[in-house]
């Protein structure tokens, strides 16, 4: 028996399986990707996949995934994975007044990023922004050793950094009232783990 083809599944998803939508791409991979909510429930009350789902995996060269993982990129629309899949994970977007931004439309629209995220205690970058602000002027602040000043939060004993205790050191430390006298600042989480993450500071002079 021939297989239908893709659109005519595709289609069918719309109809039938709630929160569907079908992206041409992802952030991984060029792969299409069939996101929605599986899930149907059974006379008995419980709940069994639904059976397009096996289906779709056995017989299409498609990514199938839950709604629940996955987000759109406000400019480009491309699905974005937002579900961690180990300790160490770090987003690939950073989110905007204008919702999810992708790596991409990131590296395109960084100086929108920069006004976002820029002397604001309660938002940080990640690492695989630093590159794009330092671009931007931006360097991180140095300890004694000439290197990039590492901070911590987390469960640990002494992991009891937070922005705010970095923001007033460097006052005092500058001896400024406050540190845009001087700089901006920016944020960046470095690593994460289970218990604790990294994070640091970047400051462009003003």
């Amino acid at each position: 028996m021939k297989k239908p083809d893709l659109d005519k599944i595709i289609d069918y998803c719309h109809r039938n399986i709630p929160e569907f939508n079908y992206y041409e791409e992802t952030e991984y991979e060029d792969k299409p990707l069939l996101i929605g909510d599986w899930w149907v429930r059974r006379e008995d009350g419980d709940l069994r996949l639904h059976n397009i789902f096996d289906f779709i995996e056995d017989n299409y060269n498609v990514e199938i995934s839950w709604h629940d993982e996955w987000t759109d990129c406000c400019v480009c629309y491309k699905a974005i994975g937002t579900s961690p899949t180990n300790y160490g994970w770090q987003p690939s977007y950073l989110i905007t007044n204008d919702g999810y931004m992708c790596k991409e439309c990131c590296e395109d629209e960084i100086e929108y990023i920069i006004d976002e995220y820029k002397n604001d205690c309660n938002k940080a970058v990640f690492e695989w922004t630093i590159p794009l602000i330092e671009n931007e002027g931006f360097n991180c602040f140095e300890d004694d050793d000439m290197l990039c000043s590492i901070f911590q939060n987390g469960f640990h004993r002494g992991m009891n950094d937070t922005p705010e205790k970095v923001i007033k050191a460097i006052e005092q430390e500058l001896e400024l009232d406050t540190i845009n006298d001087m700089y901006d600042y920016i944020f960046a989480i470095t690593s994460t783990s289970q218990f604790y993450l990294n994070f640091t500071i970047y400051l462009r002079p003003i």
